[in-house]
């Protein structure tokens, strides 16, 4: 009659994609919402109903009480995604806060995050590299914001593992470059088949704030930007 439970099915869809990706709060957030809203509808349209059926039953042939239970068992039933809608959406807004709690918990700490630009600062800028094994060859480059190649040579070391690299600011010519401008650090790597190794760099600095951009959390090093997800340590200054 009346009320067609299978319009409930769309709670399970909401709680599959939470499930799927509890980040995306907000997109998931809204669907959630969006089908609270439209399940208060059908309860409401269902009570309604429900009322004039009973109201307008014949008296000589009254509603089955079986068929009567089974509609007030389907009601309860949405009643109940209707909360648990709810509860999720308040977990998946406790979730978001932890995030951003854990960021603000790095604050005045020194972290290390996947990157590649560096300011020059002080005559020098330092990176990280990581060699996914040992290279026969390798070859460092920094590049300015033109994309010009200021300097080139060779990392510190040629053996697997994360090492540490710093420029001290010199271009190929051995003049001193001004603070203040962005360097890229670019690293290509080979074994002794000439077959390419994976060299990923990383940048480090103490956070000194966080903020929400487009809706992820990122962390402020300075005058450089990194987002939460790409850090990979974290250390006391």
């Amino acid at each position: 009659m009346i009320y067609d439970p299978s319009q409930a099915s769309q709670i399970t869809t909401v709680k599959n994609q939470a499930a799927a990706d509890p980040t995306s709060s907000s997109s998931t957030s809204g669907t959630i919402n969006g089908g609270v809203s439209r399940l208060a509808d059908n309860e409401q349209t269902f009570l309604k109903l429900l009322t004039v059926q009973l109201k307008n039953q014949d008296p000589m042939s009254p509603m089955d009480t079986n068929a009567f239970t089974a509609q007030i068992t389907q009601m309860t039933g949405v009643e109940q995604q209707i909360v648990s809608n709810k509860l999720l959406t308040q977990l998946l807004s406790q979730n978001q806060s932890g995030l951003a709690y854990s960021a603000l918990s790095m604050i005045g700490k020194n972290v290390t995050a996947a990157g590649t630009d560096r300011p020059l600062t002080n005559g020098q800028a330092t990176w990280k590299i990581n060699l996914a094994s040992n290279a026969s060859a390798a070859t460092v480059q920094v590049v300015d914001s033109a994309g010009k190649v200021v300097w080139s040579g060779k990392p510190t070391s040629t053996t697997a593992g994360m090492q540490s690299f710093t420029w001290n600011g010199k271009d190929n010519n051995g003049a001193q470059l001004p603070d203040g401008g962005t360097y890229t650090l670019k690293v290509a790597a080979a074994d002794a088949k000439g077959k390419a190794i994976t060299a990923s760099t990383y940048i480090m600095g103490v956070v000194d704030g966080i903020q929400q951009v487009n809706g992820q959390t990122v962390l402020t090093l300075g005058k450089q930007q990194v987002s939460f997800n790409s850090v990979i340590g974290v250390t006391n200054t």
